[in-house]
């Protein structure tokens, strides 16, 4: 189709309220002894990035790792279950519908969408099926011997990193595409490297320092009501439960 772009759709604050791995922490199977661990060890690393000591690509890194511990010894048919749960049931009144209105606009107008997160592949394989997008970047959980070993293969895919995925990824689908043939669309600040390298910015939900920076660089800009109150989720009905 002529003029059709790769378009580029942040998950977490962009496509959906808050964020994946939060979700994935209410799961029943997920808590006890080692989640509870996990939020002790990385509560330093939030301490520091709340000081403005630590990156927040640095702290959601380190975060990002942590959770992948959590899910140490899942079949990828168990993790293919919890997954589907955290996108069907947790997260599905978690979807900023303007924004997905975009998406689909995109998709029928014959752009080539691709979302991406630094949260795990298999885990937004499940929100692309649903939003119809047609690929994605995500981080890559490390399996070995049928099982996850509970550590991440690669590295997380989060702030100036996210360009290396990017090229990696036009560079196998389509080599003749350049960054100036994108569209990007991200609501974080950490997301900016990607933004000022693509042909066409959409600011969205923007943290203050992203629309500091979308303000100076005159780049759009989707208008956005004021931030709805946060709803303690439960889960309720859960559907999942461990393979045999």
């Amino acid at each position: 189709m002529p003029d059709a772009k790769v378009v580029f759709f942040d998950v977490d604050g962009t496509l959906i309220h808050g964020n994946t791995w939060d979700g994935l922490l209410h799961h029943p199977q997920l808590r006890g002894y080692r989640r509870a661990l996990l939020q002790l060890s990385t509560a330093p690393r939030y301490a520091l990035f709340r000081a403005y000591l630590l990156s927040y690509s640095r702290y959601l890194g380190g975060r990002i790792r942590g959770i992948a511990g959590l899910l140490r010894g899942y079949s990828p048919a168990e993790l293919d279950l919890i997954f589907a749960w955290l996108v069907e049931d947790f997260l599905a009144d978690e979807y900023r519908q303007d924004v997905v209105f975009r998406l689909e606009q995109h998709v029928a107008q014959g752009d080539h969408v691709v979302l991406i997160s630094a949260f795990f592949e298999q885990a937004i394989q499940h929100m692309a099926a649903r939003l119809q997008a047609h690929a994605v970047i995500a981080t890559s959980l490390e399996l070995r011997s049928g099982v996850a070993t509970g550590r991440i293969r690669g590295k997380v895919c989060v702030g100036p990193r996210r360009l290396d995925f990017i090229r990696t990824y036009l560079a196998s689908y389509n080599p003749a595409l350049t960054l100036s043939d994108c569209i990007a669309y991200a609501d974080n600040y950490t997301d900016a490297p990607m933004m000022g390298a693509v042909g066409q910015a959409i600011a969205v939900y923007p943290d203050r320092h992203l629309l500091a920076a979308a303000l100076e660089q005159g780049w759009q800009m989707v208008a956005f009501p004021p931030p709805r109150p946060r709803k303690v989720r439960r889960c309720t009905q859960l559907r999942v439960q461990r393979l045999a």
